[in-house]
C-alpha cells in the first residue's frame, strides 16, 4: 500500500468520484486510493470499496479488469512508493504469466476535474520492474478523458510541496474553488500591494480591469511588495502599503480564475472590490517596513522606487527573482505583525 494515502473532504469524494465515471474504461486503469481514518478504499465503477489487502500489487493483481493495463496512480506523488508498487506488481504478473504491468504517477499534485480530466503537477514518470523511471512528455501523458478542457469543479489529490505544485494549483482555481480549500492545502496568506492617498488615506480601488474582474492577490510577498512600490513610485500623492490576510479570515470572499501571469506572480484572484479585501485582512503595513522584510526573510534588497515606464520593470523583476514558499510566505506574515498598521 502506498505510504501517503491522500485523505479527502467529502466534497473531493463526490468529485473524484464524478470526475473517474467519466474516463473511458479502455487504455490505463486509473486508481485513486484514500484513507478514511480506519481503512484504505479506492473508486470501482460507481463507488468506493474497502481494500481487502494490505498490498496494493495483489490486489490490482486479483482484478482481472485492470488485466493488461499499466496504472495510473492519481493519488501517490512519492517516487518510491511508485517504484515499489511496480516491482511488486510486475513480480505478481511474471509468477501469473501476464504481461507486466507499469505504473505511471506524477511528482506533483494531482488534480481530478468533474469532466473527467487529469491534470497532473511535475514531473511524469512510468516505473517498470526494477528499471529507472522514465520521463513522459506531451502526448505520452496520461490525462483522462480526452479532448477535455479544465472546466467544473476539480479535487487535487496530495499535498502543496514545491513551487510547480504552487502554480499547478493556482492555474486551475475557478469560481468554484472554496477559500477554505487554500489552508486546506498549504496556502496560509495572501498579500496584496496597494496605495493610499497621503491626505485621507483612501484606497486606490485598481484599475478597470480589476475593478470589473477582481482584485489580484498573491501567495508571494515579494510579488506584493514590487507591486506596492510601482504605484507609489508612479503616484507621488499616494503611499504604498502591503495587506497580509490568512484565507480563515477571508472565507465570505469569492475566488475566480486567474490572469494570464498567475505562474509569474503566485496570483489568486479574488471577485470582490479592494475594500472587501483590506477590511477582512487582519495585517496592513508600510511598503518601507515591507521592504525591509523581504531583506530580512529572504535576503532580497528591493528598490525603493520603481516605475512602470523604467528598467527594471515590477514584469521583469517578477520573472527574474526567486519566487517564496509558502513557508516563507508566512515566516513574512508572521513578521509582519510587528509592523501593522490597523
Amino acid at each position: 500500500m502506498p505510504s501517503r494515502a491522500v485523505e479527502f473532504t467529502a466534497t473531493e469524494l463526490l468529485i473524484v468520484q464524478k470526475g473517474l465515471s467519466q474516463i473511458p474504461k479502455e487504455g490505463y486503469a486509473y486508481l485513486t486510493i484514500y484513507f478514511d481514518g480506519s481503512d484504505f478504499k479506492i473508486f470501482e465503477e460507481t463507488s468506493w470499496n474497502t481494500i481487502p489487502h494490505k498490498s496494493l500489487a495483489k490486489w490490482i493483481a486479483d482484478n482481472r479488469a485492470y488485466d493488461n493495463k499499466d496504472i495510473v496512480l492519481l493519488s501517490c506523488n512519492d517516487a518510491t512508493s511508485l517504484q515499489s508498487l511496480a516491482n511488486a506488481l510486475s513480480e505478481l504478473d511474471k509468477t501469473a504469466k501476464r504481461k507486466t504491468r507499469k505504473i505511471i504517477g506524477w511528482g506533483g499534485i494531482v488534480h481530478i476535474f468533474s469532466n473527467g480530466l487529469i491534470k497532473g503537477g511535475g514531473t511524469c514518470k512510468k516505473y517498470a520492474y526494477d528499471a529507472s523511471p522514465v520521463l513522459l512528455q506531451g502526448t505520452q501523458i496520461p490525462t483522462g478523458k480526452l479532448n477535455t478542457e479544465p472546466k467544473g469543479s476539480r479535487a487535487i489529490l496530495g499535498a502543496i510541496k514545491t513551487i510547480d505544485d504552487l502554480i499547478a494549483f493556482l492555474e486551475c482555481i475557478n469560481e468554484t474553488t472554496p477559500m477554505a480549500e487554500l489552508e486546506q492545502k498549504g496556502i496560509k496568506a495572501l498579500f496584496r500591494g496597494v496605495t493610499r492617498r497621503k491626505t485621507d488615506n483612501w484606497l486606490y480601488p485598481g484599475n478597470p480591469n480589476s475593478i470589473a474582474n477582481g482584485i489580484s492577490t498573491s501567495t508571494d510577498p515579494i510579488v506584493a511588495t514590487l507591486f506596492a512600490i510601482e504605484s507609489a513610485t508612479d503616484n507621488p500623492t499616494f503611499k504604498g502599503s502591503v495587506q497580509c490576510g490568512m484565507p480563515k479570515d477571508l472565507l465570505n470572499l469569492a475566488l475566480t480564475a486567474p490572469n494570464r501571469r498567475w505562474d509569474k506572480e503566485l496570483e489568486a484572484i479574488i471577485n470582490a472590490p479592494a475594500t472587501s479585501f483590506a477590511n477582512l485582512a487582519k495585517i496592513e503595513i508600510s511598503v518601507e517596513d515591507a521592504r525591509k522584510l523581504v531583506k530580512e526573510v529572504f535576503g532580497i534588497d528591493l528598490p525603493s522606487r520603481i516605475s512602470i515606464k523604467g528598467a527594471p520593470s515590477v514584469i521583469e523583476l517578477t520573472e527574474t527573482l526567486p519566487k517564496s514558499s509558502l513557508e516563507k510566505s508566512f515566516e513574512f506574515y508572521l513578521k509582519s505583525i510587528k509592523y501593522n498598521l490597523k
